[in-house]
C-alpha cells in the first residue's frame, strides 16, 4: 500500500441505476463525484472504473463532471 502498488477498482458502475435514473444524485453519480475528487497528495489518485461507454458519458452529463483525462481510456469503441 504505501508503494502505491495497489490501485482500487470499481466495477459496474452502469449496473448501479436503471438507465432512466441517472442522475446528480443517482447511486452511480455519488461515486462518480467523489472518483473525481480522489486525490493522493496533490495529484488525482489512480483508479480503475468499469462501466459502459453509454452510462458513463451520460452521467458525466448528469453529473457535470469533468471530461475524462489525459489518462482515461475506453475499451471496445
Amino acid at each position: 500500500m504505501q508503494a502505491r502498488l495497489v490501485i482500487p477498482v470499481i466495477d459496474g458502475v452502469d449496473e448501479m441505476d436503471p438507465q432512466d435514473a441517472l442522475g446528480y444524485d443517482s447511486r452511480a453519480g455519488r461515486p462518480l463525484r467523489a472518483l473525481n475528487a480522489y486525490q493522493d497528495g496533490r495529484s488525482k489518485a489512480a483508479v480503475v472504473l468499469t462501466c459502459r461507454t453509454d452510462q458513463y458519458r451520460s452521467l458525466e452529463r448528469h453529473t457535470c463532471g469533468p471530461p475524462p483525462s489525459p489518462g482515461c481510456g475506453f475499451v471496445g469503441e
